[in-house]
């Protein structure tokens, strides 16, 4: 059985030649605590982000407009090399 993995938070980072996604919970205080790292090239980080593109597509389009959260965990980090 595939592990199940609960995410609020996630934690971008770029380099030349890979992307991480970062990702955890937060607690009360706002620190990501519980984190589990997916690693991948910038070819298969782009392909991922049209297959999620659609996918929200689709929900949407059967679920109704997801409201973004102002307040969503996400940051983006690049690094060089």
């Amino acid at each position: 059985m595939d592990k199940i993995f609960y995410s609020n938070a996630v934690e971008v980072t770029c380099k030349l030649y890979d992307v991480q996604l970062k990702f955890g919970l937060t607690n009360a205080q706002n620190e990501m605590i519980d984190n589990e790292v997916v690693a991948m090239s910038p070819q298969h980080a782009k392909i991922l982000s049209q297959i999620m593109n659609q996918v929200v597509a689709q929900y949407e389009e059967q679920y109704g407009t997801i409201n973004e959260d102002p307040n969503a965990n996400i940051l983006m980090k690049k690094q060089d090399n």
